[in-house]
């Protein structure tokens, strides 16, 4: 596992940016979503003051952790390799895995006033309890495709290439990951003490 890893020049950085970017594509997502496809107007879909959503970072990451190893198997019938297809399926599953679990966590975290969604209230097919649905678990699968197929590689690269550049690159990721750190220490030392 770890010569996948080497292979993939997947560094500590390249773990922290692939997170980050996903924090924010979730977070644009989102308001979009909802000021487009509900027609509610910007809403800030996070509960950190950043634009980011830490559940898309997360489940990213859980999605590279476990997969990226076998992004270059081949499953095929006839000429047609079906590995995607078989990583898309993999991927609905941890997304959605992911996405019940966390709304159990953010429930804990506001003392059982709920959490940051409900799906019950939107169109989005079939749904347990408002925390998951069949129409958001199929977005969050095509968004993690994307992630393992092309932003995960195209982070990897220019990772690589920024690494060289020592002092400017480690100054923006250790500002970028403190920034971050302290969002997240506030919101959920606040809500811990409420």
């Amino acid at each position: 596992m770890s010569e996948v890893f080497k292979k993939e020049k997947m560094y500590l950085e390249t773990w922290f940016w692939c997170f980050m970017i996903f924090n924010v594509a979730g977070w644009i997502y989102e308001v979009f979503v909802f000021a487009f496809e509900y027609h509610q107007g910007f809403i800030n879909r996070g509960f950190l003051f950043g634009p980011y959503l830490p559940v898309y970072g997360s489940g990213e990451l859980l999605v590279l952790l476990m997969l990226l190893g076998l992004r270059s198997k081949k499953v095929k019938l006839g000429k047609i390799n079906l590995m995607p297809v078989v990583m898309f399926f993999i991927i609905v599953f941890i997304t959605t895995v992911t996405e019940l679990i966390t709304s159990y966590i953010l429930e804990i975290f506001t003392h059982g006033n709920g959490f940051l969604w409900d799906y019950s209230t939107l169109n989005y097919g079939p749904h347990f309890e408002g925390r998951i649905s069949v129409v958001s678990s199929l977005r969050f699968g095509i968004m993690g495709i994307v992630g393992l197929y092309l932003i995960q590689p195209i982070t990897a690269k220019v990772v690589d290439k920024l690494r060289t550049w020592k002092v400017p690159f480690y100054g923006v990721t250790i500002a970028v990951a403190a920034v971050f750190a302290v969002d997240v220490i506030i919101h959920v030392g606040a809500s811990l003490l409420k």
